[in-house]
């Protein structure tokens, strides 16, 4: 059973002063690829992403909209790294954000029993194969999951320490178009997504939750996904990950509910509402204590999913067994 740690390393910030000479009605520009980009295509690598035009107002409000808060705790500022005393095990800094980080975590340990001989040996896993098998991790739920294996939308902030936690400040923000898996998994470990993802004080975790969003879209959420569209949310109450962003982390649909299929609820003369769950057995599956307290139902695609890995659910917290 592979618990999150709750404490960690400091979290950094950007000073006023930093910031206080730019004009808020100008969006921030992108801060560039690494100036060793032509050398890496020499050597293999894949061409740039696709650069958009950085977030407008509008884009912002409809951003948060479905993320559910004008602004995101303190404690969603961190990125994705490895606890100390846990080969295996990424690091939650403070309460919060345990959802993403436990489907991270879910689909990290999917990718590393897939390379390791035996189980065994994934408790003592190197740091390479580790960190090879986060970026799996996020490449899978972003690119194969979240974008149908079609594209993936990495947000890109102005720098890698602009703070992009409130909605003032997410004008900062450019999407960056990946048009295959591939593209997206050896950019992840360039510069500048290895700093903005991979940095502990930094602001990977909120810049992946809207990387989803952004990569799903506004109005797939809203108008296919949802069981209601103006309650539908990604954060709920206390900060805390919503059933809707576990499901599009795993499934690329952010559906309210772990049942199997759909139900419906109404009669011909009044009308149905369609509610819908998991739409396909999961590659990592998902088990909740909210089941034993028959407030909710978990299906068999959930139960048993692909890979012996399950997100689990417990009251306020997210954890992993596998």
């Amino acid at each position: 059973f592979s618990q999150f740690g709750r404490w960690g390393l400091g979290l950094g910030c950007q000073t006023a002063s930093s910031i206080a000479i730019m004009d808020d009605d100008e969006p921030r520009r992108f801060f560039g690829p690494s100036k060793d980009l032509g050398a890496s295509m020499a050597e293999g690598g894949q061409p740039p992403p696709r650069m958009g035009d950085p977030l407008s107002a509008a884009d912002v409000d409809a951003l948060m909209s479905v993320v559910g808060q004008p602004e995101l705790p303190e404690a969603w500022k961190q990125g994705f790294f490895f606890a100390g005393y846990q080969p295996y095990g990424l690091q939650q800094v403070c309460g919060g954000p345990c959802g993403v980080i436990a489907v991270i975590q879910a689909f990290l340990i999917r990718s590393l029993l897939e390379r390791s001989p035996s189980a065994a040996a994934l408790l003592e896993v190197d740091e390479k194969t580790r960190q090879e098998a986060l970026m799996d991790a996020i490449a899978e739920v972003l690119f194969r999951n979240v974008g149908d294996n079609k594209k993936a939308i990495v947000m890109v902030p102005s720098s890698a320490t602009a703070p992009v936690l409130s909605q003032s400040q997410l004008r900062c923000l450019q999407p960056a178009t990946f048009s295959s898996y591939e593209q997206l998994r050896y950019h992840l470990n360039q510069r500048p997504y290895r700093d903005l993802f991979f940095n502990p004080s930094g602001s990977g975790v909120p810049l992946l939750l809207y990387s989803i969003v952004w990569t799903r879209g506004v109005e797939s959420c809203k108008e296919r996904d949802f069981d209601d569209p103006k309650t539908g949310a990604m954060i709920g109450g206390h900060g805390y990950c919503t059933q809707e962003l576990v499901n599009l982390m795993v499934f690329g649909r952010a559906y309210s509910n772990v049942f199997d299929g759909t139900k419906r609820l109404g009669s011909a003369q009044d009308g149905w509402c369609v509610l819908q769950g998991a739409p396909r057995r999961a590659s990592i599956g998902f088990l909740s204590l909210f089941e034993a307290f028959k407030c909710i139902e978990v299906g068999s695609r959930y139960k048993g999913p692909t890979s012996p890995v399950w997100v689990v659910c417990a009251e306020s917290h997210y954890t992993v067994l596998f």
